[in-house]
């Protein structure tokens, strides 16, 4: 597990947006000196509202971040930080990218060749049809392909893959 990871849970779980988060880690190296919490409150209510203060105290007091792992853990989850060498480079150079990715399966997925095929819940046949071939017809070329798993244009998108042996990466929120 990488150094950052807990501290990167600990915002999180804190539900700090995501501009709140910059500022706490541009202000705290890391979770060691966060953990101190009460010693620097003055600090960070600078930053954040004590309401919000309150919710990382807790988090931070209540051992939340273990207990968050332990659980994730139970249910074969994976996590990565933006610290893994498994974090795609596609999306550590986004404007604001996500400190820590959730998964399940083959990780080295995230930095193959990918093509994201996505599109309406509520699609006409010859849309499936066309979702499937394309996708078939990617995956066989070598591509990863990148959906939710929505119903409709995203589900076809992954049966396609799967039906010609490749590759598929499911997004969720």
């Amino acid at each position: 597990m990488q150094d950052n990871l807990e501290y990167y849970l600990t915002l999180i779980l804190s539900e700090l947006s995501l501009g709140k988060q910059k500022h706490i880690l541009s202000t705290f190296e890391d979770l060691q000196e966060l953990s101190d919490i009460n010693r620097y409150e003055g600090k960070i209510t600078k930053l954040i509202s004590s309401q919000e203060f309150n919710k990382l105290r807790e988090i931070i007091t209540n051992n939340s971040v273990k207990h968050h792992l332990v659980g994730i853990k139970k249910n074969g989850i994976g996590i990565i930080s933006i610290d893994s060498e498994y974090y795609p480079e596609c999306l550590r150079n986004i404007n604001e990218p996500p400190l820590v990715l959730y998964y399940r399966g083959d990780i080295t997925l995230l930095n193959t060749d990918c093509i994201a095929i996505v599109g309406s819940r509520v699609c006409t046949r010859y849309g499936r049809e066309q979702t499937t071939i394309f996708a078939k017809d990617l995956s066989k070329a070598g591509f990863t392909i990148v959906s939710g798993l929505a119903d409709g244009i995203d589900t076809h998108a992954h049966r396609g893959t799967l039906d010609a042996q490749g590759k598929t990466i499911a997004i969720l929120a």
